[in-house]
């Protein structure tokens, strides 16, 4: 396996595109935080944001997006970023000390990868279950499944919508809007409770910010 890194700024539609195709070839892929879109969105206010590109046979099979000081890296987004991966087609092999040191790197920092991908199992610090949903059948299939085990989230969660609405007026849900206006908004009411509970504001750092706007 051979290794070639390039700018976060270089990643072209069709790197990105062969980027989704291997995205598309594992469920644990199944995140916002490991797509190319991310990681064009960092380099577009950073300067520190590096792809290996992982190339086997002629052509690429794998991405390993990161932020370099040096030869120290750590993951895009550090701080913001809740999920890591490398991101590597079915089948390759590959190993952690290759990886880093095709990178340049002599150390890789992370906090919340992938538990699945065996050549990073030697550094994990421990393995931790993570809550998510699974809509791939749809929502009333995932509600019906909470209720059948004994879950009252449900129930408790339309609770809170009618007494909402009782008190504020009706709720529309829209999974997607482009209108960054409300992005806007839902990011400082993030800001108002990171402030209200005492936990660091990630949206008041600059580059978190634009980051954000330009990812959504």
């Amino acid at each position: 396996m051979h290794v070639e890194v390039i700018s976060g700024g270089d990643l072209t539609d069709e790197l990105q595109r062969r980027w989704r195709e291997i995205l598309a070839t594992d469920p644990a892929y199944a995140s916002p935080y490991v797509c190319p879109e991310l990681t064009a969105a960092a380099a577009a206010v950073r300067g520190d944001v590096f792809v290996g590109l992982l190339w086997e046979g002629g052509q690429i099979v794998g991405f390993f997006p990161f932020q370099r000081a040096g030869e120290e890296g750590t993951v895009v987004g550090e701080g913001v970023n809740d999920y890591q991966a490398v991101v590597v087609a079915p089948g390759v092999e590959w190993t952690a000390a290759e990886l880093l040191r095709g990178c340049g790197l002599r150390s890789w920092s992370f906090t919340y990868l992938a538990a699945g991908q065996e050549p990073m199992r030697p550094f994990h610090r421990q393995i931790l279950s993570c809550a998510f949903m699974d809509l791939s059948q749809g929502y009333e299939a995932w509600a019906r499944e909470r209720h059948a085990e004994g879950s009252s989230l449900v129930k408790d969660t339309g609770r809170r919508r009618r007494r909402l609405e009782r008190e504020v007026g009706p709720l529309r849900f829209e999974p997607h809007t482009p209108d960054p206006a409300v992005l806007r908004r839902l990011m400082a009411w993030k800001s108002d409770q990171y402030r209200r509970t005492g936990k660091p504001d990630w949206f008041a750092i600059p580059w978190a910010a634009s980051a954000s706007t330009s990812f959504a």
